[in-house]
């Protein structure tokens, strides 16, 4: 192990040390890579889901880490951990307020993980001159289940999230394509994980499917995303439909349920990030506050910083509105009354609802 390149990773760019995909695959690997190609490419014609249509412009290069650096020879995985023993919501619903997914109440992950995984290439760069080196995290075309699954990281659970030995599935995950082969870096290739515990949820086990408000978990281990509160709270722009709106609960941005209940997660270990520990939006949101957003303007007031700005206004003020119908909230009767007249036609449609709903 190149122990100037472990040192300078964890003393400048704050990262520990990365497992390593290695370019061209062995040949059991390239199989696995293939079969993962040929079935993200079996998906059906109404996938990807309405605001996720760029995904389907990665179906020729999702799998192929080749053909986003020109004469890749590695990819360094990493992964950090954003877990927070402080975040679990006792009387989710009483608490009047609207709930934000753990992930989200510091700082935005793009920013300080992708900003330490950039710093990192850099430093690689300085490190290996005459080569090349790309980061991502998270909004990259490769699959980064599929990378942490083959450097041993961890393993695709049934809620289709990496599940990791030490934090669970608490973390976020990110990487460097290189130039350079693993020999060269220095760093060695680690194996699947596998064993009963650490490659493979229990046969039985059906937590996350149980627990998921709407449904979304498959039994074959997929995920129906147009249903995942996660992807509606998130990324999709329209209407919400009823049979899905009332299973939100009061949750604004992202949902943490298959996670809280998953049993690799009940020993994690809390994060030492101190830019996640940090609330920005924090776990609770008022929905009053919310409901008066106005513009972007407004948003980047509250929220510079946060994943919530990924949302948006409308889609937060829209789920807002959803929150208040789900927990009774009358008294918030004179801004839903205001938004129905809104100009975004979502927000309007859902103020509408929502003013009906808490009138009959």
């Amino acid at each position: 192990m190149n122990k100037e390149l472990i040192k300078i990773l964890a003393e400048k760019a704050k990262l520990d040390i990365p497992s390593v995909l290695s370019w061209p695959l062995s040949e059991e690997q390239e199989k696995e890579r293939r079969k993962k190609e040929e079935d993200f490419n079996k998906f059906p014609p109404e996938y990807p889901p309405q605001d996720l249509e760029w995904l389907s412009e990665h179906r020729n290069i999702k799998y192929r880490p080749d053909k986003i650096l020109e004469g890749c020879r590695s990819v360094l995985v990493f992964s950090i951990n954003y877990y927070r023993k402080d975040f679990f919501y006792p009387n989710k619903e009483k608490s009047g307020s609207g709930l934000i997914s753990m992930y989200a109440a510091g700082r935005d992950y793009h920013k300080e993980f992708g900003g330490r995984l950039k710093k990192a290439a850099l430093l690689l760069k300085e490190m290996f001159p005459g080569h090349n080196f790309r980061a991502f995290t998270d909004s990259g075309p490769l699959d980064e289940t599929w990378l942490a699954e083959s450097t041993g990281i961890g393993f695709k659970g049934r809620n289709s999230l990496i599940i990791t030995e030490k934090y669970g599935s608490w973390v976020f995950l990110g990487h460097i394509l290189s130039t350079c082969t693993p020999e060269h870096l220095g760093v060695i290739t680690k194996e699947k994980m596998s064993g009963n515990n650490k490659g493979k949820c229990p046969s039985l086990c059906s937590r996350c499917r149980d627990a998921c408000p709407t449904g979304a978990i498959l039994p074959d281990g997929r995920v129906n995303v147009a249903k995942c509160i996660s992807y509606l709270t998130i990324e999709y722009k329209g209407i919400i439909p009823a049979e899905l709106s009332e299973k939100m609960g009061n949750r604004i941005f992202g949902c943490d349920e298959c996670q809280i209940v998953c049993p690799f997660n009940s020993a994690a270990k809390e994060t030492d990030t101190a830019a996640f520990k940090k609330d920005i939006a924090g776990k609770y949101a008022d929905l009053a506050e919310i409901l008066q957003i106005k513009n972007h303007h407004d948003m980047v007031e509250k929220y510079a910083g946060s994943p919530l700005m990924r949302a948006g206004r409308n889609n937060l003020v829209r789920n807002a509105c959803i929150a208040a119908v789900n927990i009774g909230r009358k008294e918030l009767l004179p801004y839903l009354e205001e938004l129905t007249g809104d100009s975004n036609y979502s927000v309007k449609e859902h103020a509408k609802r929502a003013v009906k709903a808490l009138t009959s």
